[in-house]
């Protein structure tokens, strides 16, 4: 889908990483799994296609819902594409934060929450 617009040159902002489809429905726990394993393989698709393309951007605004906080920890190794990661204002912060802060101290994400 993403082909056509981004060999055409047109600058293209992908939301929310390609993750977050419940996509393990005999095993539903692995659809929060922070094991890269389990992760959707739209996500990797576009680490692929972010890494390709000079005119694709991915949107991480909405990643810290459960479903797409599992790859902060993934992602942050992903360096060669850091540049190409944009957080919009289109999605608010969860007042959730601090049980899907993951890896965050909970004194620093009950902070964050505030």
């Amino acid at each position: 889908m993403l082909d056509l617009p981004l060999l055409s040159g047109v600058t293209v902002i992908a939301a929310h990483m390609g993750l977050g489809r419940f996509s393990h429905r005999l095993f539903p726990w692995r659809n929060l799994s922070k094991n890269p394993a389990w992760f959707d393989q739209d996500y990797f698709r576009m680490l692929e296609l972010l890494a390709k393309h000079d005119n694709l951007y991915g949107d991480i605004s909405a990643i810290l819902s459960p479903m797409r906080a599992r790859a902060l920890r993934h992602l942050s190794e992903q360096t060669e594409i850091h540049s190409k990661l944009l957080f919009g204002t289109d999605y608010p912060v969860p007042s959730s934060v601090g049980v899907n802060s993951y890896d965050m101290e909970r004194e620093a994400a009950a902070d964050q929450s505030h």
